[in-house]
């Protein structure tokens, strides 16, 4: 919104107004003027695509820990230019409840919510123009109860950077005049062409409708000013935009207006060349409005990625393409000229960004583990580590790559492959696969942590979070582990895996955990087999499992190695690919032949009532029920099958869509 109002002092009313509205101290012609260009900007324009008001917040408060004092005169150019004030920042100003922050809206039925996993980056794209040259923060700031004509108290912790204030997720302070190069009284312009938030890793939808932008203006009611707003479909190495999909233009109409919203505010700013902290310019009392472009308003498809969105003045010509938007130093699509005092570059954008989500309608990037390795003698050995870390809700990791690697004096990372070890380079792209073959080769001079870097990239290319990687290196030796493991090898017939393992020395080893996991990070054992104890024999050990009921296209394995005084390390991990026909069923029954009772497992999709029956070959129906099944995996008895004659049976359940029928033996 504009400030260029008459005040009285910084305490005085203020003479508000908003876009549709003319500014102030104009002279019959000019206003007359005034509306016949924003008539025209009306008709040049037209009505935005369908977004949706918000008219309801749930916020909460974040008390401030900083504190900040100074005294310095009003900002230049400003009416307030010529006294000093006293200014406070944060818990100077109160103790409590000084960031205010946007928690979730609701639309419709849906409650929004910020996703926290999907970290972004603010860019301001500054142009100099006539009036503006060089780093210009220009806020506006929430005021304090306590304010007094000569103390410029400010609700808000001090931040002079305007790249900061926006990367975060705050309703109670933001930008004057975003777009505006020109045309306020109080000097309150500024040389931005272009807000780019960007999110490295991407943003994919499942569902479009739910998933988008909320940006917030401050102003008045019905009277919030329209800006322009456009996805970025791609960006270089620098994250910088490099292509961008539909162009939406977002007018007035498009706002909600917040209830009980009214603030009292200072416009605060500082030139970084010239000035060493901010300095009010004026001051008032304004509401707040809001509005939610989904992913769907802006023409981006489900299950299509984007790395962000930008916001530009209203002033971008009609005839702009997408192409036209990457250059935001081209005047022909950002000018120079744009005016605080009409509605095209005025727009008081509040300090909220990021994604907003219904439930289960994105998909965020992966998450990589932060890794401890178990540490390791400082000899020339080349020694096995354990395995990266990462989880995808969006499905399976595809690749991790290694950002940095250890130096030189401290030791190599290999990939080894059946004893063949190659050197990792900084950037190079390990497969699922190759991070079970990594291993480290210390330099024998060396103690201490080694640290490195990785981060994973899922099926949908989105790049997770960079972890680290330390390596304890140690001139102390840690210790005998347990057991020796020569190999672990594995086969699949049909619904049953064989897991074998050889071992060549144990020593007071105990026993053995074999483990399973769905992701390869999350482990549960599911057998455990005594080991030999004391042995420098080669050992042999088996056991298997039953995939009948297992859904997933992959199965992860490993095994745990324990002693008697509880040491314990990990074999490699064993990945096996699950052929569709394992999980095509979702009955069995057991034992086979069963003597007295007879447990049947029931895979459901849903919770839903089912039939159970056993009949005989004949025909004659020895058990019939009706069972409430959970949804997942279930386990019926029937012991009524202890009375029936020995025999063949057919065991039938149906949940009325389906049937499914099972042979079953009776001995």
């Amino acid at each position: 919104m504009k400030t260029n109002f008459n005040f009285q002092n910084h305490n005085g009313s203020k003479n508000s107004k908003g876009a549709g509205y003319p500014p102030q101290k104009l002279s019959l012609a000019e206003a007359i003027l005034w509306f016949v260009l924003t008539a025209f900007a009306l008709c040049l324009f037209g009505s935005s695509n369908a977004q949706t008001a918000i008219v309801n917040v749930n916020t909460s408060f974040i008390s401030s820990v900083q504190t900040k004092n100074y005294t310095a005169a009003g900002a230049n150019g400003s009416s307030f230019s010529s006294a000093n004030y006293q200014y406070t920042f944060g818990a100077s100003t109160q103790a409590t409840n000084h960031l205010k922050k946007l928690n979730s809206f609701i639309i419709g039925s849906e409650v929004y919510t910020y996703a926290d996993n999907a970290s972004s980056v603010v860019k301001i794209r500054r142009v100099n123009n006539t009036v503006v040259a060089g780093t210009r923060t220009l806020l506006w700031v929430e005021k304090s109860a306590n304010a007094t004509n000569s103390k410029i108290a400010v609700v808000n912790e001090y931040n002079d950077n305007m790249e900061s204030v926006f990367d975060g997720n705050s309703l109670n302070q933001g930008t004057d005049n975003l777009f505006a190069n020109q045309g306020d009284g109080n000097g309150n312009n500024n040389n931005i062409e272009r807000l780019d938030v960007i999110f490295t890793g991407g943003v994919i939808s499942t569902i479009n409708s739910k998933v988008g932008f909320a940006l917030f203006e401050r102003g008045d009611d019905n009277a919030h000013d329209p800006f322009v707003i456009a996805p970025i479909t791609a960006i270089d190495v620098n994250g910088n935009p490099t292509a961008y999909g539909n162009i939406l233009r977002v007018n007035t109409a498009s706002f909600g207006n917040l209830p009980s919203s009214s603030t009292n505010y200072y416009i605060v700013r500082k030139d970084t060349a010239t000035e060493a902290s901010l300095k009010m310019s004026t001051s008032g009392t304004q509401k707040i409005g809001g509005v939610f472009i989904s992913l769907n308003d802006l023409g981006v498809a489900a299950n299509v990625k984007i790395y962000g969105y930008s916001v530009i003045g209203y002033d971008l010509p009609s005839n702009a393409t997408s192409l036209n938007l990457v250059d935001y130093t081209n005047t022909a699509y950002f000018p120079r000229n744009t005016s605080s005092a009409t509605m095209q570059g005025g727009i008081d954008l509040i300090a909220l960004t990021g994604v907003l989500s219904a439930p289960n309608s994105i998909i965020l990037p992966p998450v990589a583990i932060n890794i401890v390795n178990d540490t390791i003698l400082n000899t020339a050995l080349v020694t096995g580590i354990a395995p990266f870390k990462a989880s995808a809700a969006s499905g399976i990791i595809a690749s991790y790559t290694i950002q940095s690697i250890p130096s030189e004096n401290e030791g190599v990372l290999y990939v080894c492959d059946n004893g063949n070890c190659t050197p990792v380079t900084a950037g190079q792209v390990l497969t699922a696969a190759q991070i079970f073959m990594l291993s480290f080769q210390p330099n024998p001079g060396y103690t201490g942590d080694v640290v490195f870097n990785y981060f994973a990239t899922d099926t949908y290319n989105q790049a997770s979070n960079v972890a680290t990687y330390t390596i304890p290196v140690s001139g102390q030796n840690p210790g005998v582990l347990p057991v020796t493991m020569l190999s672990f090898t594995s086969s699949i017939d049909n619904k049953t895996v064989q897991l074998n393992w050889q071992t060549s020395l144990e020593i007071n080893s105990s026993y053995f955990e074999i483990q399973r996991s769905e992701d390869g990070i999350f482990f549960e054992t599911f057998a455990t087999t005594t080991a030999k104890g004391n042995s420098s024999l080669i050992s042999n050990y088996q056991t298997k499992d039953d995939l009948f009921f297992y859904s997933k296209k992959v199965v992860y394995y490993r095994i745990k190695m324990v002693d008697i005084d509880g040491k314990q390390k990990f074999s490699s991990v064993m990945i096996i690919k699950v052929d569709a026909a394992v999980t095509r069923n979702s009955v069995k029954a057991w034992p086979v032949p069963f003597i007295s009772q007879l447990n049947v497992e029931y895979n459901s999709e849903v919770k839903q009532d089912v039939k159970i029956s056993l009949t005989s070959i004949s025909g004659a129906v020895v058990f019939n029920s009706n069972i409430n099944v959970k949804q997942g995996h279930n386990v019926i008895t029937i012991n009524q099958a202890q009375s029936t004659p020995a025999g063949t049976y057919i065991l039938l359940i149906s949940n009325g869509a389906k049937t499914e029928a099972l042979k079953v033996v009776k001995q």
